[in-house]
């Protein structure tokens, strides 16, 4: 009788477990939400695309000072860009991008590690071409 007073007392739930898939840029706010309802995540899965973006966003921080990288496109909450001479495509993070946002093929110079800014002295990418550039490149890893 004593250890069920100090245990104190309990109240049973109904629990269901949901399975539900989102596109990365939506993970967030489908945390709050389940938050919101009182809802817990149990376990989060990512896609090998979110994985390959993530890594491709921790090798901006070793990239060297003359960095410049062409804007091609925001991907959720990533910022897509590429570097046509070493045919890599690097996803910043959107925070990471210093300053005023960029325009597509607009030129991304690199600021400090991980970051960059628009360089309005660089050359552009004709923004017809992008997606041309695109596909002859290749995800950093």
């Amino acid at each position: 009788k004593i250890a069920v007073e100090a245990g104190g007392k309990a109240i049973k739930q109904v629990w269901k477990a949901l399975y539900v898939p989102c596109p990365y840029s939506y993970y967030e706010r489908v945390k709050l939400e389940i938050a919101a309802f009182g809802g817990v995540i149990r376990d989060a899965q990512f896609g090998a695309e979110v994985v390959d973006k993530l890594q491709s966003a921790s090798l901006t921080k070793d990239l060297p000072s003359t960095t410049i990288l062409a804007f091609a496109k925001y991907d959720g909450n990533f910022a897509q860009c590429f570097d046509y001479t070493d045919k890599k495509i690097y996803y910043l993070p959107k925070d990471n991008i210093v300053g005023s946002k960029p325009e597509p093929g607009e030129a991304l110079k690199w600021y400090s590690p991980g970051k960059f800014y628009v360089d309005y002295t660089g050359i552009p990418a004709e923004e017809h071409k992008i997606d041309g550039y695109l596909s002859e490149c290749t995800i950093a890893k």
